[in-house]
């Protein structure tokens, strides 16, 4: 499906004005609360939702994906508060190593992770895998290497000597795969670029390597197609060299003191969102189709590239 980005925004500005008159409804309304998915929650979800009054914490890291997908978390956060009339907080951070060490104090309730920084937490005793996303009609993503569109460049070994950039120390697209790689050659990026850099951002990554300020980068399949729908012009500036390191998408995760009650009216929310016609708009910003039940298998080969990475192996 393609994505006509000044539709999208349009009909998001129509969303947001929705939201924020449903939402003052609800403030001055004393009626029974209730969460309707369509009739498929049970019963006792309600009284769960009135038992608890404290903010529901939801944290995201930028670098993630493209920087306009931000407005996409704002309005699953709204949704989120909107149908369990609990306040919900959403905490956004540079690096995915920021939004770990909230989690890891108690910060956020409900994460939205990458594969590689579920795998490289040190408390995942802590915490649980809620959901994880479909995007594109899978569960899965790839790692890209790219170039830009005319470099001479057709292989990692031909990026000797030149300048790189990565996403973020905890990417697995963007940071672990090209580190294994690497490894696999006896070599690491210190030895192995003139210089690399963090970008913090997958969008920016690209942009960087299509305007010819590094000569290339590694991102997730899933930027490189929104990139490809919303910006096509731009995406025609980079070219894939390698594609590598299959992973499940997008793991939500929550911390394992949460009551049972609490997680159960979480995973119902997240797998019945896409049947709300305004989250689902949110949705489709992030190119999520649906959110499933977590299926950690999928997460096997990020596991075995991290600790192969860290082992020298």
């Amino acid at each position: 499906m393609v994505i006509d980005i000044s539709v999208l925004k349009w009909k998001l500005t129509i969303v947001v004005i929705f939201f924020m008159i449903t939402l003052n409804g609800c403030m001055l309304a004393n009626s029974t609360r209730y969460i309707d998915f369509n009739k498929l929650e049970e019963p006792q979800i309600a009284a769960i939702v009135d038992d608890e009054t404290h903010p529901i914490r939801v944290g995201v890291s930028l670098s993630m994906g493209p920087s306009e997908t931000n407005i996409y978390y704002r309005l699953i956060a709204e949704y989120i508060e909107q149908f369990t009339r609990r306040p919900v907080v959403l905490i956004q951070r540079k690096s995915n190593a920021e939004i770990t060490a909230l989690l890891a104090k108690g910060g956020i309730d409900i994460a939205f992770f990458s594969s590689g920084e579920y795998i490289s937490y040190n408390g995942r005793e802590e915490i649980e895998l809620l959901v994880m996303e479909e995007c594109n009609g899978s569960p899965v993503y790839e790692s890209y290497i790219i170039v830009s569109r005319n470099s001479a460049v057709n292989s990692l070994k031909d990026l000797s000597g030149k300048s790189f950039a990565f996403s973020d120390p905890l990417s697995y697209s963007g940071y672990f795969t090209v580190v294994n790689l690497l490894q696999q050659m006896d070599t690491t990026p210190e030895r192995f670029f003139n210089r690399f850099f963090y970008t913090y951002s997958q969008d920016k990554s690209l942009r960087a390597v299509a305007n010819r300020v590094v000569d290339g980068a590694a991102i997730n399949s899933l930027t490189y197609e929104y990139i490809k729908k919303t910006n096509p012009d731009l995406a025609d500036g980079v070219r894939i060299i390698d594609t590598s390191g299959r992973a499940g998408a997008g793991p939500v995760v929550i911390r394992k003191n949460i009551t049972s009650g609490e997680k159960k009216l979480w995973r119902i929310l997240f797998l019945n969102m896409h049947r709300s016609p305004e989250a689902y708009l949110a949705m489709q910003g992030l190119m999520i189709n649906r959110f499933v039940e977590p299926k950690a298998e999928l997460l096997n080969d990020v596991a075995e590239t991290i600790s192969k990475m860290r082992n020298g192996r």
